[in-house]
């Protein structure tokens, strides 16, 4: 804040200082809905730490086991083998 011609300090105009008296309770309730917007949004995520080895084994048996199921299927004439429903 400056000095005003008087010598004292000038307070800072703040928005609501130019909103009408009637026009004063919508602004409360956007304010509000921003407000609970933001505390509804998203949170960011913490980054994942690395794998373990443990983990990186027990992926893989499951990717094994998985491929594994298809090719029996395959081999038994179940599965058509066009259809791949994988990811």
């Amino acid at each position: 804040c400056k000095n005003n011609i008087f010598g004292g300090y000038k307070k800072m105009a703040s928005i609501i200082d130019y909103i009408l008296p009637e026009d004063q309770a919508e602004y409360a309730a956007i304010i509000e809905r921003a407000a609970e917007a933001k505390a509804n949004a998203p949170k960011e995520r913490k980054p994942r730490a690395p794998m373990t080895e443990e983990q990186k084994v027990k992926i893989a048996e499951g990717r094994l086991a998985k491929l594994q199921a298809k090719l029996a299927a395959l081999r038994a004439g179940t599965e058509p083998i066009g259809d791949s429903t994988e990811g």
